[in-house]
């Protein structure tokens, strides 16, 4: 029996680990597949990331957006409900046989939300995991809990959705996804890249993504002047910032950064460089500054240097080409400077903890495999202490 099968995105990094298994999923005879495309991929604010889906030509695509709110501290809560909304109509109607997520974003929340209401089994990937500075870290786990399938990074996290109550035996350790992603890329040459941007690489460069820590007692505000004033100091340094994601307080990081911009010769502003180009870029900088998930998992892989801002990606693990520092300027600064002196290459490193690929077609193996039907009525998995 042919399963009816969706994914879902909703943003740019996601989709870039998403990338290999639907293009797999698409492939399969044993599936009929449909990407679902919401989020910031419909809102040309974010880089019109939609036509790089695009290029990829699924043979079916769904489009669900959802209701855009100028007010900065309820955008969030007011998209979720319109997601909600949205994907309820849309799955009664559609019925799928499984729902894919992956990650913590609130877009996959408001989906798990209809599905998990609807019975319709949910895939996840990349559960288990922790980011403590933001709300997705409640995202996630809440997912999670209403997911049937799992599939894990790494046995720590499998270790904690067991921890959540989940059954051992919907548990499965794929790596990493993101690897897959950059070992399968055409990269860019240099004076592409240079031609492309307009830059010149010949000059030391940091890429620069910064997303808001929403919850920290530290304001948006705050956060991104100190980051900007620590970079101010390095006027003989490059740096490419692309923008924020769509969480709360996104626009304000944005505006920041346009404005910083506009006055620094050095630096320069992009919506988004799309997957292929961020890897080619990344080959050729000192590093990454900001607090991103690349910059945890795809910039050591490379062996190049991170230095991870704030409490966002505090949980996951981390190789010795990771500088943490807090927000205060100087600490920031002091962090750029250490970078620049240092070269660290944490390739073995960070192969040890999330594997060296073939994550996708675990991915698509153990959905072909799974008797569906069987998914929905979940036990709590009951550990010893």
């Amino acid at each position: 029996m042919i399963k009816k099968i969706f994914a879902i995105t909703g943003n740019r990094a996601e989709y870039g680990l998403l990338k290999e298994v639907t293009l797999k999923l698409e492939k399969s005879p044993k599936i009929d597949f449909s990407l679902i495309i919401t989020g910031s991929h419909l809102d040309s604010k974010f880089g019109k990331t939609i036509e790089e889906i695009s290029q990829d030509s699924f043979n079916s695509i769904y489009k669900i957006p959802c209701i855009k709110s100028h007010q900065i501290q309820n955008r969030v809560g007011i998209e979720v409900s319109s997601l909600i909304m949205n994907f309820t109509k849309f799955f009664t109607k559609k019925r799928p046989d499984l729902i894919l997520l992956l990650g913590d974003r609130y877009e996959s929340f408001a989906v798990a939300i209809c599905a998990s209401i609807l019975k319709i089994p949910i895939a996840h990937i990349y559960g288990g995991e922790t980011t403590q500075g933001a709300y997705d870290e409640s995202f996630r786990h809440s997912i999670s809990k209403m997911a049937h399938l799992h599939f894990v990074a790494n046995k720590t996290y499998k270790k904690r959705l067991i921890q959540l109550g989940e059954n051992i035996d919907n548990i499965h350790v794929i790596g990493s996804l993101a690897f897959e992603n950059i070992n399968k890329k055409q990269l860019i040459d240099k004076s592409k890249i240079e031609e492309l941007l307009k830059i010149d690489l010949n000059h030391k460069t940091f890429i620069v993504t910064y997303h808001p820590e929403t919850l920290s007692n530290i304001s948006i505000n705050t956060q991104i002047k100190n980051l900007l004033n620590a970079i101010e100091k390095f006027n003989d340094i490059q740096f490419i910032f692309t923008k924020s994601n769509s969480d709360t307080g996104g626009e304000i990081v944005n505006k920041a950064i346009e404005n910083f911009v506009l006055r620094h010769k050095n630096t320069s502003l992009f919506d988004s460089l799309g997957h292929e180009l961020y890897f080619s870029l990344l080959k050729h900088v000192v590093g990454v500054i900001g607090n991103s998930s690349s910059g945890l998992s795809e910039v050591p892989y490379l062996g190049r240097m991170t230095i991870n801002i704030g409490s966002r990606q505090e949980g996951r693990p981390k190789v010795s080409s990771i500088i943490d520092t807090n927000h205060d300027l100087r600490s920031i600064f002091n962090s750029i400077k250490f970078a620049l002196e240092n070269e660290i290459d944490s390739f073995n490193e960070i192969i040890n903890i999330y594997g060296q690929g073939g994550s996708s077609a675990k991915v698509v193996n153990v959905i072909e495999e799974t008797n569906l039907t069987n998914l929905l009525q979940k036990k709590f998995y009951d550990i010893s202490f």
